[in-house]
C-alpha cells in the first residue's frame, strides 16, 4: 500500500494500515514499515515546510538520518531539516535540525547548475509547487533532481512531476516521471515513464547550456501530454 501511494496520499493510507495493524504502536514501530515510508519519501521527493517559512526536499543523497529518524540536508538551502512520517497533511512540516551548512562535495559548475535550475523553475512552473537539487557525485558527475507537486485532494485530484538529470562523461541523460490521480468519478490514474540516454547539448560544460537541454525535453514531453 505505501509503495504505491500517490503523491499526497498518505494520511489515507496510514489511516488504513493502523486500522489493519489495529493500534498506533504497531504502525510507527514497524521497521519494514519505516524501511517503505523512507523509500516513499525519497521517490515522491517530499516537500517540508521549515518554520522559516522555506521549503525542503527529501532526496536519497540527502538522507543523513541515524537509525529510524527522518532527517536530512538540502544542499540548495543549506540546512539539515528533520521531520516526522507519521504526522502526514499534504504539507509536511519538519524542523531545522541546524542552518550550519554541511561539508559536501561541489564545483563551480554545480554551483552554476543551482542558479540556472532555480531559474528555469521559476519561469516554467507554478510557485511555490517545484523545488529541486543539484548533487556532485564524483569529479564529472553532476545529478539535477527536480520536484513538482500540485495536490488539491478536497477537489479530489493530484499530480507530480519528477525528473533526474545526469551530467556524466561529457553527456547528459535523464529520466522522467509524470503522474495523476483523479477520484471524483471512480478512480482514474495516469502515469507516464520516459528515459533519455543522451540529450544534445550545445556546450556540456556550460549550466546555462545543459538547463537549456533540460528545459527543452521536459516542454516537448508536457505539450505532447497536453
Amino acid at each position: 500500500m505505501i509503495r504505491v501511494a500517490p503523491a499526497g496520499e498518505m494520511r489515507d493510507v496510514l489511516f488504513n494500515i493502523k486500522t489493519i495493524l489495529g493500534t498506533e504502536e504497531n504502525l510507527i514501530q514497524n521497521p519494514e514499515i519505516i524501511a517503505a515510508m523512507r523509500k516513499w519519501y525519497e521517490a515522491h521527493r517530499q516537500h517540508v515546510v521549515l518554520p522559516n517559512g522555506k521549503m525542503a526536499i527529501v532526496t536519497t543523497s540527502g538522507n543523513v538520518s541515524q537509525a529510524d529518524d527522518f532527517t536530512y540536508f538540502d544542499g540548495v538551502l543549506g540546512i539539515t531539516f528533520s521531520f516526522n512520517p507519521f504526522t502526514y497533511p499534504f504539507t509536511q512540516m519538519g524542523e531545522i535540525v541546524s542552518e550550519e551548512p554541511m561539508t559536501v562535495a561541489t564545483s563551480d559548475l554545480r554551483e552554476s547548475l543551482k542558479t540556472e535550475v532555480a531559474t528555469y523553475i521559476d519561469g516554467s512552473f507554478r510557485n511555490g509547487k517545484c523545488i529541486f537539487a543539484v548533487h556532485q557525485m564524483g569529479d564529472d558527475h553532476q545529478e539535477i533532481e527536480i520536484s513538482c507537486h500540485n495536490i488539491k485532494l478536497e477537489s479530489m485530484w493530484a499530480g507530480e512531476w519528477q525528473s533526474t538529470w545526469t551530467v556524466q562523461g561529457g553527456k547528459l541523460s535523464g529520466d522522467l516521471k509524470v503522474k495523476s490521480h483523479y477520484f471524483e468519478m471512480g478512480n482514474m490514474q495516469f502515469s507516464l515513464e520516459k528515459t533519455f540516454d543522451s540529450i544534445p547539448v550545445k556546450d556540456i560544460s556550460s549550466a546555462k547550456d545543459l538547463v537549456a537541454a533540460i528545459k527543452k525535453t521536459e516542454d516537448k514531453v508536457s505539450k505532447k501530454i497536453i
